[in-house]
């Protein structure tokens, strides 16, 4: 996924997900509290990774799946500070019918 593109909708089949925000300088002393949750539509933890340097200002997190393709649904991902939500996104995986 490029960096800069923001979508609210995926196709079914995705087998790579992304997330990337843009961290104030106020919070880089504070990178290696930073971690991403990434949650299925049922509402379970699929994974939690720490964030990524990447181009300053930006951080971001991939989540490579398992199995082929995301399960449908309304996915979210949150960015963490320790146990503090510091950005929360929603984005839908669309199912086969949807293609």
């Amino acid at each position: 996924p490029e960096l800069g593109i923001a979508r609210e909708t995926l196709p079914a089949g995705a087998e790579r997900l992304a997330w990337w925000g843009r961290l104030s300088p106020r919070f880089d002393p504070f990178l290696d509290r930073i971690s991403v949750r990434w949650i299925d539509p049922a509402g379970t933890l699929v994974r939690a990774a720490p964030v990524e340097r990447l181009d300053r200002p930006y951080v971001g997190s991939v989540l490579d799946l398992d199995r082929p393709g995301a399960v449908a649904g309304l996915w979210q991902v949150e960015a963490r500070i320790d146990d503090d939500v510091i950005d929360r996104r929603s984005f839908r995986v669309q199912d086969q019918e949807s293609r």
